[in-house]
């Protein structure tokens, strides 16, 4: 892993430790720490509660600092979050609470495991929201996002996770955060992907451009602004450019330094448009620097990330069979972690390697049940692919009529006249 260098800290700060004024330094922290916290400057955050080693764990009971601490230990746990939040909670200090609950919230996030745990959370940020006590619109921002985060990543619900990043980009304009802001639109970014509208995915990217460029901007929130860039150009069949982009992310000095979940997200984008490029000799490569991770990490979302898109590359290279035992593995590890937009995913590939395999029945089966829960959760981008895979399993039965009641569904869930984009084959497909 590459290594990089904190920033250094602030002339204030760096002006109180000369004069070993401990209590100042603290109490400044207490304030600025939880801004640097909601604005996710990792770096900046990290830089300034480095020289705390020197204090004994006497002098860092405050729940503040305990909550700053916190954020900055790897892995993180959703325990002790637990425990710092009710603590916030009951000296009813609702700032630090909501970013307790945040951080709670993204340790859980970042494990990759066991999603079940967010509804607890879900709970308290609901309660939190419609608590009257006063908070900051920065506070607020923050709070809506991981609302969203948890309707997109633990329910898997795409509506109602687009409207609160929505709500998020906002309340964070509102604020006069460009890092918030744009992580809600880069995550709402997100759910238009997985509701199958490419041209306003191309939208929100355009707009948001300049805030991954602002100099106020943490780095964290620019690194995922270019991953959204890399999802577009797999969706748009520039797998080298989509390679060219991720490499050089995650080549960068700072790499090392980023969230594990941000690391694992560019490695295994760069191993999806790897294997769509068709540079079969560095995938074997990237799908075990993955693995190394993941498996001892016990993080079973990307696990199953990793599975699924080696799956689609066995499809790609007609051996479906290898396909179906990446699905079925992919789908298995995606139910372990309770993510349920995860499992539409990996079952979408399981249902192609079917039909692949001339498992008629069996697809016929799988897919119709996909095509339902799909539907259910508006998941477009999937509806249209097995609607498209249904198409085309009843033309090959000769079953015209209804081929075509699954084609014109599939026709209908786009969000306009463009030709259906099928995920996991190539486009030429319909």
């Amino acid at each position: 892993m590459n290594q990089a260098k904190l920033p250094e800290i602030s002339p204030r700060y760096a002006e109180l430790l000369e004069a070993e004024r401990w209590d100042d330094y603290l109490d400044g922290l207490c304030h600025d720490g939880l801004f640097w916290w909601f604005n996710l400057k990792i770096e900046q955050l990290a830089a300034h509660l480095r020289p705390l080693i020197r204090l004994p764990e006497s002098r860092l009971t405050d729940d503040r600092i305990r909550l700053l601490r916190e954020a900055m230990r790897l892995p993180m746990s959703s325990k002790c979050w637990s425990e710092i939040y009710h603590d916030c909670l009951n000296a009813r200090d609702r700032e630090a609470a909501v970013a307790a609950a945040g951080g709670g919230v993204a340790a859980i996030w970042e494990n990759g495991n066991d999603f079940q745990r967010f509804i607890p959370w879900y709970r308290e940020l609901n309660a939190i929201e419609s608590d009257r006590m006063c908070a900051s619109k920065l506070a607020n921002a923050y709070l809506v996002l991981f609302k969203g985060v948890i309707e997109m990543e633990g329910n898997g619900q795409l509506i109602e996770a687009s409207e609160s990043f929505r709500r998020a980009e906002a309340l964070a304009e509102s604020a006069r955060s460009s890092s918030l802001r744009l992580l809600a639109a880069v995550l709402r970014g997100h759910c238009v992907y997985h509701c199958g509208d490419p041209a306003q995915l191309d939208l929100i990217l355009f707009d948001i451009k300049p805030l991954s460029k602002m100099p106020d901007t943490a780095p964290w929130c620019s690194v995922h602004y270019e991953l959204l860039s890399v999802l577009n150009r797999v969706v748009k069949g520039d797998h080298h450019g989509a390679v060219n982009l991720a490499t050089e992310i995650v080549e960068r000095p700072f790499f090392s330094m980023l969230p594990l979940s941000t690391q694992l997200m560019a490695t295994g984008y760069l191993l999806l448009a790897t294997i769509l490029a068709g540079d079969q000799k560095r995938v074997r490569a990237l799908s075990e620097c993955i693995q190394d991770v993941v498996i001892p990490n016990r993080n079973h979302l990307n696990h199953a990330r990793v599975h699924n898109a080696l799956g689609v590359a066995a499809l790609a290279q007609k051996n479906a069979y290898q396909a179906l035992l990446h699905g079925k593995e992919a789908l298995q590890w995606a139910r372990t972690c309770g993510s349920p937009l995860n499992e539409r995913c990996c079952s979408l590939l399981i249902g192609q390697a079917l039909c692949d395999l001339l498992r008629s029945d069996e697809a016929l089966a799988h897919l119709s049940l996909l095509l339902c829960e799909c539907q259910r959760s508006n998941h477009k981008l999937l509806s249209v692919a097995t609607a498209v895979e249904l198409a085309l399993l009843m033309g090959r039965q000769g079953k015209i009529t209804r081929a075509r009641k699954y084609m014109k569904m599939a026709v209908n869930r786009q969000p306009s006249d463009q030709q259906p984009y099928v995920l996991n084959r190539p486009p030429c497909l319909c």
